[in-house]
């Protein structure tokens, strides 16, 4: 609903591990902003949480208390376990991440957790955040090469690898901004952060970059956001070193993380973790533009029984398939902004929208799905970087079935009690409908549908109409 941010900083020059004067205010300044604005909702439950620079401090207290003095709210500081299971809760409810590591970094400490069967198997939480590794190990402007080795060496020490996997999650501030940085620095065709994959290469060229100058040349590359400018190569050094440890052909990046998970610990009590991340997701995505999801079922089925019965001309798989279930539950969306342009407008939201659980080509093509819906060819030229080769074939093929699906359900509810679809020995593609009432809606949605059948799989298509009132009629693709 909202969000409010300031650049705290609570551990910045602690002096014997204590907070300082400098950044206690800073604390309670960042407390009175975000307690506002969250009292201006009337919430029923607030959960204030503190970190790293909290665990640590001696004098945690102090500010602790005058905290509860000041503006009548608990701060509890997490211990470090719990800090990292509920940034590994945000990522897991964002993501469909079944296998690898998950690497949060803050700015007091790093957590790297882990994962198998979606379950957090080992979490390792140490002082190695941003900001404390920048004031501890890159001491100059412009760091030596030792300064940067002995950050590196102190991250292989104190994080144990006991299985190195592909797929390495990022959360947190300082990986959303390295995307970034990709993002312009590679012209990347999608604006969306959640789910960019970094390969491991680029990792360590930004890190490299970005050690080698010094804040004020850092502050002039593109991207860099300025309230990390002085800590940002120390965090790009440590996800570096920790994408060559666990052996990460890549990076995720994860949009959600330990707030998001405190979150869902919140709302879900007895079972914090989504059972379905996608589902989740659509489901909500259609909710939030006033799609009723139980009305897309009739789609989803007919267009399953099409892709299906059609497996032989397309050789698509279960990935395909699931992608066509999901543009079958989203393909309305658009109709409340604009009926006569809820095309586009579904696409857009799609792109826009909190979705979970996707990776960027997944995104580009399920937009491209609802795009194309009831018409039209999908158009993925400018989301090359994003896609694979056959995409393009992929699209248009899942398009057609999904405008054949809808077409047969074209009234709600539907009176077509069955749908078979043959594809048969002379080259040609039947479809028969069935219904003990009259079907002219129904058909003449599929005849500007035809064509396109045709144009996809190059087969003629008949449509045969099998009725109580009328006995059967017949249409076939022009050609």
């Amino acid at each position: 609903m909202d969000e409010a941010r300031y650049d705290a900083r609570l551990g910045q020059g602690q002096v014997d591990g204590n907070l300082s004067l400098d950044g206690m205010e800073r604390g309670m300044r960042a407390m009175r902003i975000v307690s506002e604005v969250a009292e201006s909702y009337h919430p029923v439950t607030t959960v204030v949480a503190g970190t790293e620079a909290l665990r640590r401090a001696p004098n945690a207290d102090q500010f602790i208390d005058r905290v509860r003095a000041e503006l009548g709210v608990e701060l509890n500081v997490l211990p470090a376990e719990e800090e990292a299971r509920a940034s590994f809760l945000g990522a897991m409810n964002s993501t469909s991440v079944e296998d690898g590591h998950l690497v949060d970094i803050g700015g007091g400490s790093l957590e790297v957790v882990t994962i198998r069967a979606r379950e957090a198997v080992k979490i390792q939480s140490v002082p190695l955040g941003a900001l404390y590794a920048t004031e501890r190990y890159l001491l100059d402007d412009r760091p030596t090469a030792r300064q940067v080795r002995t950050l590196r060496k102190a991250v292989g020490k104190m994080i144990e690898v006991e299985q190195e996997m592909p797929l390495l999650v990022g959360a947190g501030g300082a990986v959303r901004n390295l995307a970034r940085l990709y993002r312009l620095r590679t012209s990347y065709p999608l604006r969306r952060l959640h789910g960019m994959e970094l390969p491991a290469r680029e990792v360590a060229l930004m890190a490299r970059q970005l050690v080698s100058v010094p804040v004020a040349a850092r502050k002039k590359i593109p991207g860099v956001s300025p309230n990390r400018v002085d800590t940002l190569h120390a965090a790009a050094v440590v996800l570096d070193e920790v994408t060559r440890l666990v052996g990460a052909s890549h990076l995720v990046v994860a949009g959600q993380g330990m707030r998001e998970g405190l979150l869902w610990q919140a709302i879900r009590p007895f079972e914090p973790m989504l059972p379905n991340v996608r589902r989740s997701s659509i489901d909500g995505l259609a909710r939030a533009n006033n799609v009723d999801e139980h009305s897309s079922e009739p789609v989803e089925q007919t267009a399953a029984e099409i892709f299906d019965a059609t497996a032989v001309l397309h050789g698509f798989g279960p990935e395909e398939l699931e992608l066509l279930m999901c543009a079958a539950r989203l393909a309305g969306i658009g109709m409340h902004i604009d009926y006569y342009n809820r095309d586009r407008h579904a696409e857009y939201l799609v792109h826009s929208g909190d979705l979970h659980g996707f990776s960027h080509r997944e995104i580009v093509l399920l937009a491209a799905l609802v795009r194309c819906a009831d018409s039209g060819t999908p158009s993925l030229a400018e989301y090359t970087k994003a896609l694979q080769p056959d995409d393009d074939r992929r699209a248009g093929t899942l398009a057609v079935i999904l405008g054949l699906a809808r077409a047969i359900n074209r009234r709600r509810p539907t009176p077509v009690t069955r749908v078979q679809m043959e594809i048969r020995p002379n080259r040609e593609a039947r479809l028969v409908l069935r219904s003990d009432a009259p079907l002219d809606a129904e058909t003449n949605a599929l005849d500007s549908q035809l064509g396109r059948f045709e144009a996809i799989f190059g087969l003629p298509l008949t449509v045969q109409v099998r009725d109580g009132q009328a006995g059967a009629s017949a249409r076939k693709a022009a050609g």
